[in-house]
């Protein structure tokens, strides 16, 4: 009876390992589905414009050439485009950060009129568009004229303004709110201030949440190719996004050098994802289920 039982386990073990392998199968194939793109923009990086278009040799670059990379860094103002999205990226995350710590921090512990109110407006402002305030938007830079400058591209993130300052906001929050205020009433014994409980005492805990604003900051200036097409008009103000463009003409699309620049583009995305993801899935979750 032991022998029929322990065999019967090892059917039930061996069924449970197929069903896991069949799982892993299904994630692989479909993580290289959705690596695909990233694959293809890779491997038309390093070939020719021949080797691009010739469907016998549509995938695989042979022979491989750097051709394209030192082409790309050499006639174009790449690093240009690049010192220019690593400005606005920079000031337009210490924005976010700042602007939406306050904010989150005053509608979770601060008591004023119109809290709730004034929070709920600001949740609605997540439902709004940014193409909705497109025009006024531009309306107000061109009377205080900044257009064609990076102030455009970096002001609204001060303001916790950008298309996801609310998100921001709502994260931030629902973090405070997770936190005892028996650690204020130790600190206002202590004789410090509402700014001092916030720089000193607050802002160290919401490491995860910051954590997860800067990757989304991060994302969503880095890749901003709207407002920098709408706002941008000289070259020598052009971001990452907006300078790829600088590849293609009326007659003539490069798509070699544009799959090099939009690698260039994607790189540092890639790295801060994988680097930073721990911190990103932790401060959505607690903004989640706490509060």
């Amino acid at each position: 009876m032991s022998n029929k039982y322990f065999i019967g386990q090892q059917g039930v073990g061996h069924a449970k390992n197929w069903k896991i392998a069949l799982v892993y199968i299904f994630l692989v194939t479909l993580a290289l589905v959705f690596l695909f793109p990233l694959i293809w923009m890779i491997l038309t990086t390093f070939k020719t414009p021949d080797q691009t278009f010739n469907h016998k040799e549509i995938f695989w670059p042979t022979p491989w050439t750097m051709e394209n990379v030192i082409k790309v860094f050499s006639e174009t103002p790449l690093m240009l485009f690049v010192k220019n999205s690593v400005i606005v990226t920079f000031f337009s995350i210490i924005g976010a950060v700042i602007s939406s710590t306050l904010a989150g921090f005053a509608f979770g512990r601060l008591k004023f009129r119109f809290r709730n109110l004034l929070f709920l407006l600001v949740l609605l402002g997540m439902m709004i568009p940014s193409q909705a305030t497109m025009i006024p938007r531009y309306l107000i830079f061109q009377k205080l004229r900044m257009i064609d400058t990076l102030i455009p591209l970096i002001l609204p993130s001060w303001l916790a303004a950008s298309v996801q300052g609310a998100f921001y906001i709502f994260i931030v929050r629902q973090f405070v709110m997770s936190i005892p205020k028996d650690i204020d009433e130790a600190a206002k014994i202590d004789g410090c201030g509402y700014f001092k409980i916030y720089s000193k005492i607050i802002m160290p805990l919401l490491v995860p949440a910051i954590g997860s604003i800067l990757i989304f900051s991060f994302l969503e200036n880095w890749g901003n190719f709207l407002d920098a097409l709408i706002y941008l008009n000289s070259e020598s103000n052009f971001t990452l996004p907006i300078g790829i463009q600088y590849f293609q003409t009326q007659d003539f699309v490069d798509w070699n050098k544009i799959m090099c620049a939009s690698l260039v583009s994607a790189v540092p995305a890639i790295v801060l994802l994988f680097s930073g993801q721990k911190y990103l899935i932790k401060g959505v979750n607690l903004s989640a289920s706490k509060g």
